[in-house]
C-alpha cells in the first residue's frame, strides 16, 4: 500500500511540477486530474490547463507507440524524435498536418471512385487494398487507414453486396523507382525484375 501511495502521489507532483513550469492555455479551461493509490487510499487533485492535458496525452500516445516500435517485429524506431535524434521532431508543422489532409481526402475520393466504379461496372469483386495504395501512390497510408475509407465508401454508398474489402490481402513488393504495387505479378513491368515492400 505504501508503494501505490508514493507512486500516486509522484504522478500527481510530477504533473502539477509540469503545469506551474510550463501552462499552456488559459488557466479558467482546466480539467481535473485526481490520481489516487486505491480504494479508501490518498487522492491528490490537480487542475490541469487543456493544453497541458493534451501534451500529456500525446505523451503517453508518443509512449505507447515507443513501447511498440521496441517489439522485435517493429521498426525500433524512436518514437519520440522519429529517428532524427532532434527534440521536437515529434510535432508535426502546420504544412506537414495540411498536406496530410490533403493526402486523407485524396484516399478517401480515390476509395469511392472504386467502389463506385465496381458497382457501376458491375464487377462484383472486393475493391483491394493494394489497388489502393497504387492508386495513391506516392502518398503513404497504412492498410488501416486505406481499409476503413473502403469501408466508409461502402458504407456511404450501401454497396456492401458489391465491393467488400478484403483486408488479408496485402502488396507483395513496390517498385519504388516507378511507383508499381506488385500483388501476385513477378516483377514491376516497367523494370522486368523483382522488387521488395
Amino acid at each position: 500500500m505504501k508503494e501505490e501511495r508514493t507512486a500516486a502521489l509522484a504522478l500527481a507532483q510530477a504533473v502539477q511540477e509540469m503545469v506551474d513550469e510550463y501552462p499552456m492555455g488559459p488557466d479558467h479551461q482546466v480539467v481535473m486530474l485526481t490520481v489516487g493509490s486505491g480504494l479508501g487510499g490518498a487522492q491528490a487533485d490537480v487542475e490541469v490547463p487543456v493544453g497541458n492535458a493534451t501534451a500529456i496525452t500525446e505523451l503517453l500516445a508518443t509512449e505507447r507507440q515507443q513501447f511498440q516500435n521496441a517489439h522485435p517485429d517493429q521498426s525500433g524506431q524512436c518514437a519520440h524524435c522519429r529517428g532524427t535524434g532532434q527534440v521536437g521532431a515529434d510535432r508535426l508543422t502546420a504544412e506537414a498536418v495540411e498536406r496530410r489532409a490533403v493526402e486523407l481526402r485524396h484516399l478517401t475520393v480515390t476509395a469511392e471512385a472504386m467502389v463506385l466504379g465496381r458497382h457501376l461496372t458491375g464487377w462484383n469483386e472486393p475493391v483491394y487494398t493494394s489497388e489502393v495504395h497504387e492508386a495513391t501512390y506516392p502518398a503513404k497510408f497504412t492498410a488501416a487507414e486505406v481499409s476503413a475509407a473502403i469501408d466508409a465508401a461502402v458504407a456511404r454508398y450501401g454497396l456492401q453486396d458489391v465491393a467488400q474489402v478484403e483486408t488479408a490481402r496485402e502488396p507483395e513488393w513496390h517498385c519504388t523507382q516507378h511507383g508499381e504495387w506488385g500483388d501476385g505479378e513477378y516483377a514491376c513491368t516497367y523494370c522486368e525484375r523483382e522488387r521488395e515492400v
